[in-house]
């Protein structure tokens, strides 16, 4: 079926660009000049093309795939909003006068929980009702590997492919080769990607076009590289031998280290530390006694203990990420929340963003304790009795590291990541308790304002985000893009 899109260009190859085109007329035609000159034979793009350039486009020969903006789609976007079919008929509608002649495709969305039925089932619904509205075929961008209960979603997809793509089936019609780093693409890289797709030659591959006209600025020989592949039986040139891969700091030992490392010097040089470390949990009522009857009144190591804790959330959040998530699954949940982007689009970003997040918690946990307890005098002794439990979690974190580094059993990974939420969550609930032993009366009350009602604002909130939000949807189609 595909081989009649491409019918036009009968090379050895068929090479295409993702390409976001220039406002500049003048400075759009000499691009399109370059493709043409790279035998680059399909253009995809996800704009509305003026006039002008379109001409330019069909008079150099071109095919064009008009991909609209629809990424990273969920099961409720597509229950919850009726842009996705509005959008969609609009560029359909747009592009009608070029409509087959120049525009063979329309592409209704990049990435989506596609291994879900209902999900498929809610684009064959609307792809029935754009089918009616255009004789271009209808397509979609996935990655390998995922497991889809129907086929008949679209008239074809294309896979996005890397460097790390070990094997292909001939599913897709066309591979979009984007790197796992953003720009980063080698010509040792690329020769490798044309040899894995060799076996499909008539699939065209899509390349990134800000990247391809950069290194035709910089590799005069790209043109005629390329140019081989679209006109010769075998493309044959030197490759430049292999650079060495940038090494990416391991974020979380460091971090871990320096935790450790601040851990060992409390120790040793603040005594009453060093004193009453293991007392909360060899001789816990004495411990509690000595606090509230303000015995012991320093504060400092209950405010390193939160902030110690607060890094080690980071340290937690991030090495989910690292071991659970790839980067087009960062991605996903970058479009989805821009807000964790605050810090940057990295991974490393995540870590403080956990820190700044277990901060505020452990803030608020404080706060609330110390304002509903009428027996609690000083901020200090809530500070320290609160604290103390979440020292705990620098071993759990540290064998949850140690074990990611391992690429151990995920099942006991989660368990660690749920052990350093419990502790952080019991740490609340074992300080109020503490402390309600030293209220003169009812203290009913004030494990209802603190413990009751922190639960039941917790089981509200994660009724209020399953059933409101797509956050579940979310976190499944990034996990799903691994």
């Amino acid at each position: 079926m595909f081989l009649g899109i491409v019918s036009s260009v009968m090379g050895q190859r068929v090479l295409g660009v993702q390409w976001e085109a220039p406002g500049d007329y003048g400075t759009a035609s000499k691009q399109l000049e370059a493709f043409q000159q790279s035998g680059i034979s399909i253009l995809e793009v996800n704009e509305k093309l003026s006039p002008d350039i379109l001409k330019e486009i069909q008079q150099k020969g071109f095919s064009l795939f008009v991909n609209t903006p629809f990424k990273f789609l969920t099961i409720r976007d597509l229950s919850t909003d009726s842009t996705f079919l509005q959008v969609n008929n609009e560029y359909i509608d747009y592009y009608r006068p070029y409509t087959p002649n120049l525009v063979r495709a329309f592409g209704l969305f990049s990435y989506g929980q596609t291994d879900s039925p209902d999900f498929l089932n809610e684009i064959i619904s609307v792809q029935e009702q754009l089918k009616a509205q255009t004789s271009a075929y209808l397509y979609y961008t996935t990655i390998p590997g995922i497991y889809e209960p129907r086929s008949d979603v679209a008239d074809f997809k294309l896979f996005r492919i890397n460097e790390s793509t070990q094997q292909l089936n001939g599913n897709a019609a066309g591979y979009i080769y984007l790197p796992r780093r953003p720009g980063d693409i080698k010509l040792r890289d690329f020769k490798s990607i044309m040899d894995l797709t060799s076996a499909y030659p008539k699939k065209p591959v899509f390349l990134d076009a800000n990247w391809l006209l950069h290194n035709i600025n910089s590799h005069p020989r790209l043109p005629g590289i390329l140019m081989q592949y679209t006109t010769e039986q075998e493309a044959v040139f030197s490759i430049p031998a292999p650079e060495a891969s940038p090494v990416d700091p391991n974020w979380i030992v460091l971090f871990l280290v320096l935790v450790w490392g601040s851990f060992a010097v409390h120790y040793s040089f603040v005594p009453i530390y060093h004193k009453s470390l293991t007392r909360y949990f060899l001789m816990h009522h004495f411990f509690v006694e000595d606090i509230m009857e303000w015995r012991i009144r320093t504060t400092w190591p209950g405010v390193y203990i939160l902030l110690q804790n607060a890094v080690l959330g980071g340290i937690c959040i991030y090495a989910f990420v690292k071991k659970f998530y790839s980067p087009l699954g960062l991605e996903a949940l970058y479009h989805h929340y821009p807000i964790l982007g605050i810090f940057g689009q990295w991974p490393i970003t995540l870590l403080f963003i956990g820190f700044f997040m277990v901060l505020a918690f452990e803030i608020i946990c404080v706060l609330w304790l110390y304002f509903l307890n009428t027996t609690v005098k000083h901020l200090s002794q809530i500070i320290i009795l609160y604290s103390w439990p979440l020292q705990l979690n620098l071993i759990s974190v540290t064998v949850l590291t140690t074990l990611i580094l391992a690429k151990s059993d995920s099942k006991i990974i989660y368990f660690l990541g749920f052990l350093y939420f419990f502790i952080l969550f019991s740490s609340f609930y074992i300080t109020a308790v503490d402390t309600s032993n030293f209220i003169r009366g009812r203290k009913d009350w004030f494990l209802l304002g603190s413990v009751g009602l922190q639960l039941v604002l917790i089981i509200i909130t994660g009724i209020l985000i399953y059933q409101t939000t797509s956050f579940i949807d979310v976190i499944d189609l990034a996990l799903l893009l691994h």
